[in-house]
């Protein structure tokens, strides 16, 4: 419904500002350094086989490797990790693994040069100008790496591991295996057979396995990297660890690096974490399936398994050596390489002794394991005052305001409106799908004329924000619940939060996609007929399932989505209604120790536990929002540039303000880590950026605005409340700028009914409110409910409504002017359900009235 969009000139006008030193006001930087290591060789050109390794601790001799690689001696090693270590994910399961051969394996991933060399082109992307004949090769698809093997080993005089067939080029023209597109931009596809029973038995060079990979990088620890524990998860702060053995988001400024520039492992091998992620031969399993021998993956699959974090997007957990990752075979991306191995030992010897032996009772959580209990605060945890200022509301107000937006809510039915008219998945579709419900906006309804009327909900649009609107009803919503514990109000809860976890399922590109915490804008499954209370609907998808490519985001179908079958999702998740959805994260929280019914609280608690790992992948990716292509690559979107789309971006005006979208970065932070992390806000004002946003858009004005509350609400659920009180100092700056300064006050014709919808939500996360500014929510929510109160729709289904085309939600602008959109409308409710509403705050409702719908009207 919105597109987030800056003017062209703000970053001139942000230079400008940064010239005359307004920057100052809300600068707060930061800075990391990589710690270099003697560079390595990884000239794999035909040459004399004289090179040792120390690699192997056995009493027998190394035997000869090939120039630039390092011998890797057979072994048992606990492949996986333990269930307390920082960023762990779910396909990790710790289990046994013996690899029966020795190995050799580059000491490097295969640089530029020697891929040159070796194939008659380089497809890098870095540098963008010049030449860096040390960096890593990247932009090579799998089948561009086998094809590199079988050249080397044709070179060194093996048999060839792989059989390479109808070769297509990246270009679509065809192939051979006798140039390997090399004029054409690599290959895209080919019919790949082995030229032996296993990897492992193969003679030439090949792809190392997935095993062997994490093998060769632990090089005998156990830990989560091979130098030790890992401290920090992010990109920032830099992990002192991962700082000296590898370039990656926290220390690589946006680029790859020349190979061996970190410390090498105990095994002599640099870079298997950082530069580049690199292919392995095995599809991806998201399941180990136990202890094995020579384990070479699943027999098939959509996704190769990628090993080793790259420069960029991976922050700490991702570079550990358990980290597990996925491409397409097609998929080429400047973050991934490769370097080859080849076997050296016939089967069955001794293991490697005294590496990882030992028993394991693992245990899967991740996504859908819902979260712990906390002790989330049941008051303000601090005092807050404001000087008084406005002629308080009397208690005659008091209560004609409260009888009618109380009124409001009774005469329309609003909340079972909600549970009528939201739609998705019915809880009885015949294929068996998750059920779910989202308040979808760009739907046409028609009503039709059967005894038992049908009401048609038909979906005309991408729905690009569905999230915002969702979730600002849904706090409302949630806060009703938990004042009632009302079984309607449960099942719509039920549903809501269904709706974020088809977001991120919807987002699957099969059963073993290990890549589930990144959400769609939006999701369009097959037509479904569904009844709520006695109402009957049909959810029609079909205007919508169709490729579109839109410069923001993109409708692609998704034929193997393991919940929905063949669906159609909306990619390219923006951050205009993140800030919505991160406020609707503490009620879930309240929901989830405090709701009535068990079912209720275990649906809620999974979709809070997908939310949080939705943040945590956001912290991870050094505050970018991850979304995936047709293919299901996951991938940050960029323009044509490497420039990364500013709608999927916390951090793209740091570089000119170093505090831009900082409460964005808090709030993520919280959510997903429980603490600010290394962001620190103040009073979470930047000045600087948002004038210059709000002049990009005006909606950026009312976005930043929530964000703001959003901080002040997860940090004192996270219990940082000194962070907390210096938020809602600022928030004081932002509300008295907001009611009497910005001179965007007489240009925007929804400005005091949005002004009255974030005061309602500031006030209930522990703003005090002015008399004044409590008397202008009141006219605005005022005037909303009695114009709302007239629409004539809101049973569709009533007698009173004929048959034809319905309205599917009431148009904010009312004949007196914009008033507060419908989706706001809960929001008192939240507030009085509030336990941490300011007492110092003006009153303005009936709370007492309000917590008990008996009452509503009265």
């Amino acid at each position: 419904m919105f597109a987030r969009r800056l003017v062209s000139g703000m970053f001139l006008l942000l230079a400008v500002l940064l010239a005359s030193g307004f920057i100052a006001s809300c600068a707060n930087g930061g800075s990391g350094s990589g710690k270099s290591s003697p560079a390595t060789d990884d000239d794999a050109s035909p040459d004399d086989d004289d090179d040792q390794s120390p690699a192997d601790d056995d009493d027998d001799a190394t035997p000869p490797t090939t120039e630039g690689f390092v011998f890797i001696a057979r072994g048992s090693f606990a492949m996986g990790s333990p269930e307390n270590e920082p960023g762990r994910r779910s396909d990790e399961t710790l289990h046994q693994v013996t690899l029966t051969r020795d190995f050799e394996l580059m000491a490097a991933p295969v640089m530029q040069e020697t891929f040159q060399a070796t194939m008659g082109y380089n497809p890098s992307w870095y540098p963008v100008f010049g030449q860096a004949p040390k960096r890593p090769v990247e932009s090579v698809s799998w089948f561009d790496a086998l094809a590199f093997a079988n050249v080397i080993s044709a070179a060194k005089g093996y048999a060839a591991c792989y059989a390479m067939t109808d070769i297509v080029c990246a270009d679509a023209t065809p192939g051979d295996a006798t140039t390997y597109c090399k004029s054409n931009g690599g290959i895209l596809s080919a019919t790949v057979a082995l030229n032996a029973v296993s990897a492992y038995e193969c003679v030439g060079f090949r792809l190392p396995t997935e095993a062997e990979y994490e093998y060769a990088a632990r090089a005998g620890t156990t830990t989560a990297l091979f130098n030790g524990a890992i401290t920090e998860t992010m990109c920032t702060p830099l992990d002192p660890k991962l700082d000296e053995i590898a370039w990656y988001c926290g220390n690589a400024v946006n680029k790859t690096h020349d190979v061996g520039g970190k410390k090498a492992n105990a095994w002599g091998l640099f870079d298997m974490t950082g530069n580049v992620a690199e292919w392995t031969w095995d599809w991806y399993q998201f399941d180990y399936g136990g202890d094995a021998s020579d384990p070479t993956g699943a027999a098939a699959g959509n996704f190769k398994a990628v090993r080793g974090g790259s420069h960029r997007f991976d922050g700490g957990s991702r570079c550990r050596s358990a980290s597990r990752a996925v491409n397409t075979p097609d998929f080429r991306t400047k973050y991934v390489g490769f370097r080859i191995a080849r076997t050296l030992s016939p089967s069955n010897p001794s293991p490697r002794r005294g590496i990882g032996e030992g028993s394991f009772a693992p245990r899967r959580g991740g996504i859908g394991a819902g979260s712990a209990l906390k002790d989330y605060p049941n008051q303000l945890p601090f005092t807050f005052t404001r000087p008084a200022f406005g002629t308080p509301l009397t208690p005659d107000e008091i209560a004609a305001f409260t009888k009618k937006i109380t009124g409001f809510w009774k005469q329309s039915n609003y909340f079972h409106w909600l549970l009528w008219t939201a739609h998705g998945m019915a809880s009885d579709n015949p294929q068996g799908y998750p059920d779910y419900k989202m308040a979808y906006s760009n739907v046409n309804a028609t009503k039709s004329s059967d005894a038992v009327p049908v009401v048609t909900f038909a979906q005309t649009g991408s729905d690009d924000n569905v999230t915002g609107a969702n979730s600002r009803a849904f706090n409302g919503v949630l806060a009703l619940y938990l004042l009632t514990g009302d079984a309607a109000i449960g099942r719509l809860v039920s549903q809501l939060s269904k709706g974020y976890v088809a977001l991120a399922d919807g987002m699957n590109w099969t059963d073993q996609d290990p890549e589930r915490a990144i959400i769609a804008r939006a999701i369009f499954p097959e037509d479904n007929d569904f009844v709520e209370e006695g109402r009957h609907g049909h959810a029609d998808y079909s205007a919508i399932r169709h490729t579109q490519l839109d410069w923001n985001a993109q409708t692609i179908e998704n034929t193997v989505n393991p919940a929905y079958g063949d669906l159609w999702v909306r990619n390219r998740r923006s951050k205009d209604d993140v800030c919505d959805i991160f406020r609707t994260v503490p009620m879930l929280e309240r929901v989830v120790q405090d709701g009535a019914d068990a079912a209720v609280r275990a649906d809620a608690a999974k979709a809070l536990d997908y939310l949080q790992n939705f943040a945590r992948d956001i912290v991870d990716s050094g505050y970018y929002i991850r979304t995936k292509d047709v293919e299901g690559n996951q991938q940050v979107p960029v323009d044509d540039h490497d420039i990364v789309l500013d709608l999927a971006s916390f951090v793209q005006y740091t570089i000119l303000v170093p505090n831009a979208e900082c409460d964005e970065r808090e709030t993520t932070a919280m959510i997903a880590y429980g603490g600010a992390l290394d962001t620190n806000c103040g009073g979470g004002v930047c000045w600087l950026y948002e004038i210059v946003a709000g002049m990009g858009h005006y909606y950026n004005t009312d976005q930043i605005r929530f964000w703001h509350a959003a901080d002040v609400y997860n940090a004192l659920m996270a219990g940082q409340n000194d962070r907390a009180l210096a938020l809602l100092k600022g928030m004081v700056d932002r509300v008295e700028y907001m009611m009497y300064k910005d001179p965007e006050i007489s240009k925007q014709p929804t400005w005091w009914a949005d002004a009255a919808t974030f005061l309602v939500a500031a006030a209930s996360t522990g703003f005090p409110l002015t008399s004044d500014e409590a008397r202008m929510v009141v006219t605005e929510f005022s005037d909303a409910a009695e114009y709302y109160a007239a629409w004539p729709y809101w049973d569709p289904w009533a007698p009173s409504v004929p048959p034809g085309a319905v309205p599917i939600a009431p148009d904010s602008t009312a004949p007196t002017g914009a008033v507060p959109t419908w989706d706001a409308m809960p929001a008192l409710v939240e507030y009085c359900y509030s336990p941490l509403r300011n007492p110092a705050t003006a009153p303005m409702i009936d709370c007492d009235i309000v917590r008990d719908p008996a009452q509503w009207g009265t």
